[in-house]
């Protein structure tokens, strides 16, 4: 099973797929504005964390702003939020 999430300007959508099917989906409010990093990460891993188990094998995440191809730093923004700028996904990650 994977997680997929959705991070957007408006909603964030985590859901759960299987065999390329969505299993469940729930959304959520995305990030105040103007929360900083730390509020902006809690916020999102409190959310992970009401849906992820054991049987969760990945994690993906799409969002509305720019990122480093190969590396997940998000570089720019093309959206309203801005709290993420300059963050390497992969080493912020307690799920990695």
């Amino acid at each position: 099973m994977h997680l997929a999430i959705d991070i957007g300007g408006t909603n964030i959508v985590l859901g759960l797929v299987s065999g390329g099917r969505l299993l469940s989906a729930e959304s959520h409010f995305s990030f105040r504005r103007g929360a900083g990093l730390e509020e902006t990460v809690t916020y999102l891993f409190s959310l992970i964390d009401r849906v992820v188990n054991e049987s969760v094998k990945t994690i993906g995440a799409g969002v509305t702003l720019g990122t480093g191809l190969g590396i997940g730093v998000i570089h720019n923004n093309t959206g309203d939020d801005t709290s993420l700028i300059g963050t390497s996904l992969i080493k912020e990650s307690r799920y990695a």
